[in-house]
């Protein structure tokens, strides 16, 4: 929508499916659309699709992010199979159960003000968040955090970082949790929540 106009866009126009799970919009202004079928980015009139076979982890794009140096990320929802995709610099990193994810479906990725990623992760009552920081070759998992650790709920469904730097993770049925100076703190229906 332009404010004067609605465009629609389908398979029949480039997109790999009519089933969007995700939009982004990158520092360069082009448009991301992840699928059930890969994740697409229109430049100009055309649609670029970018799936299984081109390097993503799984074809089934349900988040995208890109980080501050230009880096594309891709978050898949389909355990056991799913986890994150990086393409940077022509070059695909990934990270999932296998390598420390606490979950291979990806709800959101967020990069917070120091650059690191964090991964939402789970389904039903398993899951977790993940910290991934930048190193000289590569990115890896710093931290990974649960229940367990201070969290709601396993699975999350939203991360945030607000102005004063505290971390917020949201979880699917089990409130919010903000961890600010190492501790947490939750707020459930009782405490506020809807």
């Amino acid at each position: 929508f332009d404010g004067e106009k609605l465009v629609t866009y389908t398979k029949k126009d480039g997109l790999p499916d009519d089933r969007v799970n995700a939009l982004y919009v990158d520092r360069q202004g082009s448009l991301w659309a992840g699928t059930c079928f890969g994740a697409a980015v229109r430049r100009g009139n055309q649609w670029r699709v970018i799936n299984k076979s081109g390097g993503l982890i799984d074809d089934m794009v349900n988040s995208i992010m890109q980080d501050r140096d230009g880096g594309m990320w891709f978050g898949s929802y389909v355990a056991p199979y799913g986890g994150i995709s990086l393409l940077e610099n022509g070059k695909w990193q990934y990270f999932s159960t296998n390598n420390g994810l606490p979950h291979n479906n990806i709800s959101v990725l967020f990069q917070d003000n120091l650059g690191d990623v964090w991964a939402g992760t789970g389904l039903l009552d398993r899951g977790g968040a993940a910290q991934i920081t930048k190193g000289p070759d590569n990115w890896s998992i710093k931290k990974v955090i649960l229940k367990n650790d201070g969290l709601a709920g396993d699975k999350v469904r939203s991360v945030f970082q607000d102005a004063s730097g505290r971390m917020w993770f949201g979880s699917e049925y089990d409130g919010l949790a903000i961890l600010n100076n190492g501790r947490f703190k939750i707020i459930k229906e009782k405490g506020g929540l809807c």
